[in-house]
């Protein structure tokens, strides 16, 4: 989402939907459930929605809160995904790749018997898919 930049240049979206945590220097939180909802009827690019979507959908959206299902209609990935130009599809999947913590995993090399230890080189792998340098 602060990749593709689209909502969060928006004055609109981050006055209703965007509070700083004053606990975490620099830290944002969006209120997905209701960005999600409550920007229905706004006039925006399908590209745009798709990536308000995938974005809520990989911060853990929908919620199971009390009262959350009322205001999450799943839509299916795949009218979300058709709407990616090609610069969005990769922004898309290096957030998936990120999500699943892929830059943290490593290769774990065995000793001469096949084991692994706590003695034995690790590589890191980096991530799956990286983020598009001219996002």
């Amino acid at each position: 989402m602060i990749a593709h930049g689209s909502w969060l240049r928006r004055a609109d979206f981050r006055d209703q939907f965007v509070t700083v945590d004053q606990e975490q220097a620099g830290a944002v939180r969006i209120d997905w459930p209701r960005a999600v909802h409550e920007t229905t009827e706004w006039v925006i690019a399908p590209a745009d929605r798709a990536i308000l979507t995938v974005a809520a959908s990989l911060a853990g959206y929908p919620s199971t809160e009390a009262g959350a299902a009322d205001r999450w209609t799943p839509i299916p990935l795949r009218w979300e995904l058709a709407n990616l130009d090609r610069h969005d599809t990769a922004l898309v999947l290096a957030a998936i790749s990120h999500a699943t913590g892929s830059h943290d995993h490593v290769e774990h090399l065995t000793d001469t018997s096949g084991a692994v230890t706590p003695s034995t080189p690790r590589i890191a792998l980096g991530p799956l898919v990286d983020w598009p340098q001219n996002a």
